[in-house]
């Protein structure tokens, strides 16, 4: 599996992409090939089951938030996404125009939940 960076749960990179306590579940599974996957990205699944961008070719399900950041330009890599939890809205990455104001309601039903923070960018 080829990661980019250190973005790994156990590690206090994610935490930047946390905005509360509510409790997170992390769950493994397959990113399509052909991109590079940042931490934060919202993830929907694909016809085929894999994980996508929500807003690229139609996906727009939310299954889970990225907890790390995965190189799955040549090939479908394995990686953790929070499957419930808060996060920042300003971090949150999505494909096409998809916005969390957008999605705000459907994340909710799933427990995820975006909220402004102070984080600052790029801290």
């Amino acid at each position: 599996m080829k990661k980019v960076g250190v973005n790994k749960i156990g590690q206090l990179d994610y935490q930047q992409i946390l905005a509360g306590d509510f409790q997170r579940v992390a769950y493994s599974f397959t990113l399509k090939a052909g991109q590079v996957y940042k931490l934060g990205s919202v993830i929907g699944l694909d016809a085929g089951g894999k994980g996508v961008l929500v807003g690229n070719d139609s996906v727009t399900d939310i299954f889970g938030i990225l907890a790390e950041e995965v190189d799955a330009t040549a090939e479908d890599q394995v990686a953790t996404v929070f499957l419930t939890g808060e996060f920042a809205q300003e971090r949150m990455i999505f494909g096409g125009t998809a916005t969390a104001a957008g999605h705000w309601a459907a994340a909710r039903n799933k427990s995820i939940f975006f909220k402004a923070t102070s984080i600052r960018p790029n801290q």
